[in-house]
């Protein structure tokens, strides 16, 4: 035990005594919002269920919550969709009249986690309405919140200063503040992270006293983060620790800097690549060790085009002003003529009434997500509503399935109500033929080649058990064989990989291989992917005319109320001969 480090001492001591008692305010009495997707509404974000969400695309479109009168609050909390894999970008705002609005300072998700997150206001603020202004989030425009809870004045959502980290080997983070250098937090791998969290409390921090394990005769690699708002700000750049003591040793912020949080991420030590800390003690600037304490300035304040600026909010923002267009390295998710490519270069977006961008909801890994309901993008000689990505008609993109490889590979998953049909992938001739299409369907459908599983047709409407299903053209070019793939619920995935070898196509769905058909096409074909909803009355297989697509919006209206398709797991290469 340690028994003469007064300074570890008296930061247990301090410590113990900053436990709270957990207090939330009075459930909203109403909840509105400027807009939202269908099938996401404001209420959605109160409802105890990080499975629903609201969702609106835009900046400044906002959730407003009413108490039906003043309720004092010190903090908001706050998840996000997908928080554990993209930054969200926010304001929280409050008013005596849903009129006449007071700010808090910009606020950002850090992309760490899809749970509830805590986001203090500057101070106890009574008012009877707040709302949450979202500004998009680093993979598109939408504004996508899962859960709100809130914090009244004077309380923390947390019991004490905690510390939370993002692996362990057994060695576990609490062992950091208990003033023992005999316990430890160990986590091996570069990135790992050790996250002290006081409860909500802004507090400014002019360095942080840490000891390390073995640290008489190795050193570590480390750097520091202090989270203000839900933006996390490097204090302490990568540095390294002295290797001749295992006690405390002291590192000094170049300013002092406030927040809620701070965050070790390790990288490794000169020995291996485990991270291993005994003692974390961050310097208070109101402790008796105080130096100068004043605030830094941030460098996108100073020169919002500077490199160091760039370096900071470009990978929170990649689309933001003067970031660089980022092409995976590897190849592992696009690949075309045989160099990295983008999806933007080589497809195109049938986007309709939303964004063309707005089926990205993560870049690397590579993700998309396809809502026909919100685009309701339609063709000539269509049969419904579609969010697709197809192959560029222009540039010399398109030739025939003869003279290309190409392989497309992705996991993919349904959120669509029963009744529904859509195409998700096909392999389209420039005349409108088929060539190759995979279907998702829970109608009343038959004819199917045996599943390559064993896996028999439901085949019966609207029970909420999709058939999924490809069509392919026969070699011969004298109609079409439909081969059943597998059966799913909404929500369910699949795996699916399609190659086309010069005009020699192979399928396999989760893992297993339908027996490759050759193609004699001599059009111009392209390949596409998403969300193509049919216009087909599930209760009597009815398809809607194509010449009047004036009837189809009270069609959709009726029948469905969700159809979207995820595609994970992506991979897509394309080589012209």
């Amino acid at each position: 035990m340690l028994q003469n480090n007064t300074k570890v001492a008296a930061l247990v001591a301090a410590l113990s005594l900053t436990g709270m008692s957990s207090a939330f305010a009075a459930t909203p009495v109403s909840i509105t919002a400027s807009d939202a997707q269908s099938g996401h509404s404001a209420e959605n974000t109160h409802d105890g269920s990080l499975d629903t969400r609201w969702s609106a695309q835009g900046n400044g479109q906002w959730v407003q919550y009413d108490f039906g009168g003043p309720v004092t609050l010190s903090a908001i909390e706050i998840a996000f969709l997908n928080g554990d894999s993209r930054t969200s970008t926010f304001q929280i705002e409050s008013s005596d009249d849903a009129n006449s609005w007071n700010q808090q300072p910009m606020g950002l998700a850090d992309g760490s986690s899809a749970q509830l997150q805590s986001y203090a206001l500057t101070s106890d603020v009574t008012a009877q309405y707040f709302r949450i202004v979202g500004y998009g989030n680093s993979s598109n425009s939408w504004n996508s919140i899962t859960e709100t809870a809130f914090i009244d004045g004077g309380t923390s959502s947390c019991q004490a200063i905690t510390v939370t980290a993002s692996a362990d080997d057994g060695n576990v983070a609490s062992n950091v503040m208990d003033g023992d250098l005999s316990t430890r937090w160990s986590a091996n791998g570069e990135g790992q992270t050790l996250t002290q969290d006081w409860c909500g409390a802004t507090k400014e921090f002019s360095g942080v006293d840490i000891a390390f394990f073995k640290g008489d005769s190795r050193s570590t690699t480390f750097s520091i983060e202090v989270n203000s708002g839900g933006t996390w700000t490097t204090a302490l750049a990568k540095t390294t620790s002295a290797s001749n003591t295992n006690g405390l040793q002291t590192f000094n912020f170049d300013q002092p800097i406030t927040g809620t949080q701070m965050r070790y991420t390790g990288y490794g030590n000169s020995s291996n690549a485990w991270n291993s800390v005994t003692e974390f003690a961050p310097t208070l600037c109101n402790s008796s060790d105080e130096d100068g304490c004043g605030f830094q300035p941030d460098v996108c304040d100073i020169d919002y085009n500077s490199q160091a600026c760039l370096d900071q909010r470009c990978p929170i923002d990649p689309d933001g002003e003067g970031c660089p267009i980022i092409i995976d390295p590897v190849c592992e998710q696009m690949s075309y003529n045989g160099e990295c490519a983008d999806y933007s270069e080589v497809y195109e977006a049938e986007h309709g009434e939303i964004g063309e961008n707005d089926h990205i909801t993560n870049r690397f890994p590579i993700e998309m997500s396809f809502d026909a309901l919100a685009a309701k993008h339609t063709t000539p000689n269509g049969n419904g509503w579609r969010h697709e990505l197809k192959i560029k008609s222009s540039g010399g993109y398109r030739v025939s399935m003869t003279e290309l490889y190409e392989e497309f590979k992705a996991t993919i998953t349904a959120h669509l109500d029963p009744g529904a049909k859509t195409i998700v992938a096909q392999h389209h001739a420039s005349d409108t033929g088929t060539i190759t299409k995979l279907y998702i369907a829970d109608l009343n459908e038959g004819g199917f080649e045996p599943a390559p599983d064993g896996t028999e047709s439901n085949s019966i409407a609207l029970d909420g058990i999709f058939d999924v299903y490809i069509r392919l053209a026969k070699e011969d070019g004298s109609g079409e064989t439909k081969h059943l793939l597998t059966t799913i619920r909404s929500g369910e995935s699949f795996d699916f990989e399609e190659v086309n070898d010069h005009g020699v196509v192979t399928v396999k769905i989760n893992g297993q291989t339908l027996d490759s058909v050759s193609i004699e096409d001599s059009t111009e074909s392209y390949f596409k992917f998403g969300n193509y909803q049919q216009a087909q009355n599930p209760a009597t297989n009815e398809k809607l005319s194509s010449d009047d697509q004036d009837s189809w919006p009270a069609f959709y209206n009726e029948w469905f109320s969700t159809s979207v398709i995820e595609f994970t797991n992506m991979s897509y290469i394309r080589n012209i001969d």
